[in-house]
């Protein structure tokens, strides 16, 4: 640190070897990174920016980011439908206690947008900001017409691996105005339990009990079957390159209206996009600002939710009508698993992967690799096609033979397990059959010793009846011999 430091003082720079001696090496940990990183970043990364072969100057900046943040309309829009139901939500202004929920669920250690409000000013006083934010919510809410420091972001640009002297190797990340993210909070969670009801259960990104664990746990099922029933298995991974940043805004609203959203909650959303600005933050000083008018709002806590609206339709259609994917259960297929915009693709055959080549012949380590060396790549098939037509005629061979022998398995094993399921069928019926017999025989049963009973107790009144006739009979007799004796 002290040989490295460049504007802390010795004073600093010894508090810090003081404090590292300390007990408590936490607070010394972070305090010296802190130091470290403030020092590196405002003069290491400046210098070397500065200093590299083709200078990078500001204007390249806003330049850089304004071709990111505004991509060309899609050639061929597609045809979205009409919604057939519009989704049952709360239409009123926001409430007091929304927005102190909103208030609360703001994370202390972000920083202030253009409206220089940072969110632990909010909440030291909930109360009194709850008081003042609610009239003015109302008033944006009836009247959808939003404030212009809501429209505007600050760029800030964090280093990515790689060379740092090429743009694309840093991250932006743009700042929004605080009040603007408490009106966003409110219509998130308005949105988030009847929205999350329609969309694919395949998708885990930003979504409630669902994280990225349960795809990994979901595909190391699937792996662990394929290999315990010996099927094969095709996994696919697919990241799109600058997915959020590559959506189109007027695709955003009809698929709003696709999916149900109420046209009040669109208008709102439609109005803090439109006219939107972003400004670049270099050496400390603001570049001049530039419109933004593609990808969603970065920053914006609705931003996930409207992207899982535009994979989810994506999705959708392209898997809609095609027998694709794995057996996952005895009636559903599973076709593929997403978390936000990165999709594993499931197959039982190579239908995800066409024109691949052999499974040996794939090479691990450059799977993943830079783009000069899959342009090596490419050049290096394209000169080799001529001299390998015979072999890939013999893979393709054997790679439908492969498809044949695996949908033949496939179907024995549907057969298996249907005829499993009708022998179950047959046994549950056998079982049904002699459990009614039994209880019929035990009805029976019960009848005849109920008839018995009866019988019994008919034979003990007659045996009863005849002890009375015979008892009557001996005093009529006893009563004729008294009479006669005494006559006589």
């Amino acid at each position: 640190m002290r040989q490295g430091q460049l504007t802390l003082s010795w004073r600093e720079a010894r508090g810090i070897t003081l404090l590292a001696y300390s007990s408590d090496w936490r607070r010394p940990f972070c305090f010296c990174c802190k130091s470290f990183w403030e020092v590196f970043q405002t003069s290491w990364y400046q210098y070397y920016m500065y200093n590299v072969s083709g200078q990078i100057k500001r204007e390249r900046w806003a330049e850089h980011f304004q071709e990111i943040l505004n991509r060309p309309p899609p050639p061929e829009p597609p045809e979205i439908p009409d919604a057939s139901e519009t989704l049952e939500v709360n239409m009123n202004p926001p409430t007091k206690a929304e927005i102190r929920k909103a208030i609360k669920t703001l994370k202390s250690g972000k920083a202030a947008g253009l409206d220089g409000i940072p969110p632990k000013a909010l909440k030291d006083d909930i109360n009194t900001s709850t008081d003042m934010l609610h009239p003015f919510l109302q008033k944006v809410w009836e009247n959808e017409k939003m404030p212009m420091e809501w429209k505007k972001g600050y760029l800030v640009k964090l280093p990515k691996k790689g060379d740092l002297s090429s743009c694309g190797n840093w991250r932006g990340i743009i700042l929004l105005s605080t009040t603007g993210k408490i009106l966003s909070r409110i219509i998130l969670e308005r949105l988030r339990t009847t929205l999350d009801q329609k969309l694919r259960d395949e998708q885990a990104g930003f979504r409630q009990r669902k994280s990225c664990t349960y795809q990994i746990a979901s595909s190391r099922i699937i792996i662990e079957q394929s290999l315990e029933w010996q099927t094969s298995l095709y996994m696919t991974f697919v990241d799109f390159q600058k997915a959020f940043d590559s959506v189109d805004r007027e695709v955003i609203w009809k698929l709003m209206q696709y999916y149900g959203i109420p046209q009040k909650f669109i208008n709102i959303i439609r109005r803090l996009y439109e006219n939107s600005t972003c400004q670049v933050i270099y050496d400390g000083k603001l570049i001049d600002p530039f419109k933004v008018e593609t990808r969603v709002r970065q920053g914006c806590l609705l931003s996930p939710t409207i992207f899982l609206i535009v994979i989810d339709w994506v999705m959708r259609a392209s898997t809609t009508g095609t027998k694709t994917g794995i057996q996952w259960t005895f009636a559903r297929q599973l076709g593929d698993l997403d978390f936000a915009d990165d999709i594993c693709l499931l197959s039982h055959t190579r239908m995800h992967r066409p024109n691949c080549p052999a499974d040996n012949d794939i090479d691990p380590a450059n799977v993943d690799g830079d783009e000069d060396d899959d342009n090596d790549d490419d050049d290096d098939d394209d000169n080799d096609d001529d001299d390998d037509d015979d072999d890939d005629d013999d893979d393709d061979d054997d790679d439908d033979d492969d498809d044949d022998d695996d949908d033949m398995m496939m179907m024995m094993m549907m057969m298996m397990m249907m005829m499993m399921m009708m022998m179950m069928m047959m046994m549950m019926m056998m079982m049904m059959m002699m459990m009614m017999i039994m209880m019929m025989i035990m009805m029976m049963m019960m009848m005849m010793m109920m008839m018995m009973m009866m019988m019994m107790m008919m034979m003990m009144m007659m045996m009863m009846m005849m002890m009375m006739m015979m008892m009557m009979m001996m005093m009529m007799m006893m009563m004729v011999v008294v009479v006669v004796v005494i006559y006589y």
